[in-house]
Parts: structure tokens; C-alpha cells; sequence
């Protein structure tokens, strides 16, 4: 072969080598979408705006369920979120992030708007409604974390009997999610704002005293006005104090078991006084149907589950109703965090579901003095699966480097080998 054939044939290799990795850089590239912006009023269903510094989060929705934040605005403006102008500010989404969009304040797992929306590229003037009572409480709502300090009369129940007293002051109201004093005559302090969230605290919490809403039926029922769970009905007639429910969304809880591959739907922590705490009751809850669509799953296939400290048992269903939303009504034999998933029996410890802590995964096991500390030998230059490992900027085989100087070498060996 004369060296200019040599040579034809190094460049043509070369140029294969170098497009096959640009085509490899191109296929791993996922390129952002026109963007879906947004702007209108925003309000709660009472009618109560949104005062400024709220702070709402657009979430995109994919079609595995997945969710990511995509972009964040501040009320301005009482009752309105960004402008009409081409200069105004809007809130702005990838529309190749997901098939749907959803708005929530406070936090992106805080209270959630409505609706949800089909994620398409353009401008939107979409005006936003969240659930009653939202914007009741405008000190919880602003990103500065300020407590709120209002006094007794903010309790969801009034027994008549004074204001409560000064140690009826609400706790802590900001991020922190704090919770009401007690007053010193019947009427409790009211319960502090829900708080910012965060990966494992509540998007609302809802505080009230026990009080009969249905006296002409059996027990003792107390209802709520915000989050999943609607209402509570204790077995005895005599229950009183005063309830609490954390309201994490479709997150669990720190410390509570996993569901393994089982969808959350719904996720709460009710505390009740301890007269009642291992006593019969029966819970009502509702689901968001757009939940339940993401997930393909139907009204009639899901169920309410009692966390047990290592495992969910599945409650027994006395009533679903699909309106709009499902609402689903279960018997519980007492009270500790609650989930609606899929109607699949019970969730044991030994499926594979581990716990949700806040403690690092690399945690050094406790000895039991037996001098096995049950840590499994473990190969960290090779997964489980048996494959090695590479670095995700590798091309097959080896680097585009690698490839040229090899051909630059075979190039130059044929050359001397031609003058010979």
C-alpha cells in the first residue's frame, strides 16, 4: 500500500471515529424545550388572595410519576402572580420536562393548587386556586420566616369560655411548622402556621380541640377544613383534648417504614390525646384523582394503611366515593401515621422496604459485641450486577484520544514501512 492510500485510510478512520462520538455526545444530550410561562391571580376557595411575598413553585409532572421543580416567583402584587408584558416576570417551565404542571406555596411539597395542567410551550395567563384557608393565616406565607403570634381566637374551636389566656400564644409559625400553648380556661391556643416543609416536614398542619360535629350520630367526630384528612369519628362519646394532623403530601414522614414500590397518595401523622390513642375510630380521607390517573390506578383499588413502627397494616374500607376527588373512609384501631396507596394487603419489613431516616447511609453498624457487626462484604470496584464500572464520558472500547494517536502510530509504521 503506498503511503497516500496510507494515508487516505487513517483520515477516513479518524473522521469515522470523531462523528461516532459526536454522534454518541449528540444522543446523550436532552435538549430544554420552549418554555411554558405563566402568570395570572391567585387565591385560595375562600376568596382570600394571596398577599405579597407568597411564594408559589411551579412542579413538572413526567410520565413515570417523576416530579422536579422547575421555577419559583413572589407575589408582588396582592392577588396576582407575574404580568401580561413581554418584560414582566412569569413563571417558566421546561415543557419537555414532564406531561403536566402542578403550583404549590409555601414550599414544592407545600398546599397544592386545584388543578393540574397540561405542560405545553407557550403563555399562559392561568389564574390559581388553592385549598380554604391557605391565605387565612398571611404570616405563614412569606419567605421570611417570622412567627406568627396570634392569640387564642385562631383555634378552629371556641368553647365560650374566655380567650385562653396568655399562654394561648401560638408557637412558632415559620419554617419550623410550631404549634399552639394552651390556654388556661377551655378555649385552646391556636396552632402556629404549617411551616416551610422541607425533605421531611409537613406541607400543613392542622391543630384543633375535640368537639362533636355530628352529635346525632355515634362517637364523637371532629372535622378538618384543610389537608387529606376530612374528619375523624373516635368510638367513645366522652373523648375531648385536642388533635393534631401533619399533612406530608405524597411524602412520607422521617423515620417511618417504606412502601418499597407501593405509591403514596397520601400521607398524614395524627396525634390524638392519650384517653383515645389506642381506641377504635374511623378516618376519612381524601386522595387528589389527578394522583391517582398519573399512577393508573383506580378509586376502587386503593387503600388506607396504619404505619405499625416497621410495616403498614391495611385498615378495613367501610366507604369510597369518587367526586372529582376520591374520598376514602377506613376503621383504624388506633393512631400513628397513615397512607393511602394501592389496595395490595399488608406492607412487613422483610419485603425489602427499609425505613426513611435522616441518618447517613454510610453510618458506621453499632458492634453487639459478638464481633460480627452484620455488615456485609461488599466489592467496591464492581456493582452487584457483575458489571464494572465506566465513566459515563467513555466512549465504548476507548476515548476518542486513544483512537487518534493509535492511528496516528499505524499511520506512521506504514509510512516506514513503504519507503523500505
Amino acid at each position: 500500500m503506498s503511503s497516500k492510500n496510507t494515508l487516505a485510510v487513517v483520515m477516513i478512520a479518524v473522521a469515522v471515529v470523531v462523528s461516532g462520538g459526536a454522534a454518541v455526545a449528540t444522543a446523550q444530550e436532552d435538549p430544554p424545550g420552549e418554555p411554558a410561562s405563566f402568570y395570572g391571580s391567585v387565591g385560595d376557595a375562600d376568596g382570600t388572595s394571596a398577599p405579597t411575598g407568597t411564594v408559589i413553585y411551579a412542579v413538572a409532572i413526567a410520565e413515570n410519576g417523576g416530579t422536579s421543580v422547575e421555577d419559583s416567583i413572589t407575589v408582588e402584587t396582592v392577588g396576582e402572580y407575574g404580568g401580561a408584558d413581554a418584560t414582566d416576570e412569569k413563571l417558566r417551565v421546561d415543557s419537555n420536562a414532564g406531561t403536566d404542571v402542578r403550583f404549590h406555596v409555601v414550599s414544592a411539597d407545600g398546599p397544592q393548587s386545584q388543578s393540574t395542567y397540561d405542560l405545553e410551550s407557550g403563555v399562559y395567563e392561568q389564574d390559581l386556586t388553592f385549598p380554604s384557608g391557605t391565605f387565612g393565616d398571611t404570616n405563614d406565607l412569606g419567605d421570611d420566616g417570622d412567627s406568627d403570634d396570634g392569640d387564642s381566637d385562631d383555634s378552629d374551636t371556641d368553647d365560650g369560655d374566655g380567650d385562653g389566656g396568655d399562654s394561648g400564644d401560638s408557637g412558632n409559625g415559620g419554617d419550623d411548622g410550631g404549634s399552639g400553648g394552651s390556654g388556661d380556661s377551655d378555649d385552646s391556643g391556636g396552632g402556629g402556621g404549617g411551616g416551610g416543609g422541607g425533605s421531611f416536614g409537613p406541607s400543613i398542619t392542622a391543630s384543633t380541640g375535640i368537639s362533636d360535629a355530628a352529635p346525632d350520630t355515634p362517637g364523637t367526630t371532629v372535622e378538618f377544613d384543610n389537608g387529606a384528612v376530612n374528619a375523624i369519628t373516635f368510638s367513645r362519646e366522652d373523648a375531648e383534648g385536642r388533635v393534631e394532623v401533619d399533612d406530608y403530601g405524597t411524602n412520607l414522614p422521617s423515620g417511618s417504614p417504606s412502601t418499597g414500590d407501593r405509591p403514596v397518595f397520601a400521607s398524614v401523622e395524627i396525634t390524638v390525646p392519650d384517653l383515645v390513642a389506642n381506641e377504635p375510630a374511623t378516618i376519612q380521607m381524601t386522595v387528589d384523582q389527578s394522583e391517582l390517573l398519573r399512577a393508573n390506578v383506580a378509586a376502587e383499588d386503593i387503600a388506607v394503611l396504619r404505619g405499625t413502627g416497621s410495616g403498614y397494616q391495611t385498615l378495613e374500607v367501610t366507604d369510597v366515593e369518587s367526586n372529582g376527588d376520591v374520598t376514602i373512609e377506613a376503621e383504624t384501631p388506633g393512631f400513628s401515621t397513615f397512607i393511602v396507596s394501592t389496595d395490595e394487603g399488608d406492607i412487613e419489613p422483610n419485603n425489602g422496604a427499609g425505613a426513611v431516616t435522616d441518618t447517613p447511609a454510610d453510618e458506621t453498624p453499632v458492634d453487639d459485641g459478638t464481633g460480627d457487626d452484620d455488615r456485609p462484604a461488599t466489592n467496591t470496584d464492581t456493582p452487584v450486577d457483575g458489571t464494572p464500572p465506566t465513566d459515563s464520558n467513555d466512549l465504548p472500547g476507548f476515548g476518542v484520544p486513544i483512537a487518534l494517536v493509535a492511528l496516528l502510530a499505524a499511520a506512521l509504521l506504514a509510512g516506514r514501512r513503504n519507503r523500505k
